[in-house]
């Protein structure tokens, strides 16, 4: 049996994410949940462009 990945990319979930924070009818659960999904995000962003200048501080050495 062949799988499909259907995982949505970063790009389509902050999409997602953004239309419930500006849903006034949202719930504060799904507000509450795009607000750590962003979050989340922005951390591994962090995390990765973080080890991207290690990585270039040691190649110039």
């Amino acid at each position: 049996m062949k799988t499909i990945d259907m995982t949505p990319t970063w790009e389509t979930a902050v999409k997602i994410y953004i239309a419930v924070l500006e849903n006034e009818k949202a719930s504060f659960e799904g507000k509450t949940i795009a607000r750590e999904e962003l979050t989340k995000l922005a951390q591994i962003v962090d995390r990765k462009r973080k080890e991207k200048v290690c990585n270039c501080e040691k190649t110039m050495e």
